[in-house]
């Protein structure tokens, strides 16, 4: 489990993540990949950080 300084709580809490995985085409016609992970204080809720991987599929 994740553990990170919430502000709001002004203490080291544990965080909860959401995956978001979205897929859009490049100018250039490529599929490109990109999972989103939200990460949120446990106890309040705040947002604390997001991080972003990003992966270039072939066309079909």
């Amino acid at each position: 489990m994740t553990r990170e300084y919430c502000p709001k709580c002004k203490t080291i809490k544990n965080l909860k993540v959401s995956t978001t995985k979205t897929t859009t085409k490049d100018k250039k016609g490529k599929i490109k990949e990109a999972v989103i992970n939200s990460y949120h204080c446990e106890e309040c809720n705040s947002f604390i950080k997001s991080d972003e991987d990003k992966v270039s599929l072939d066309n079909w």
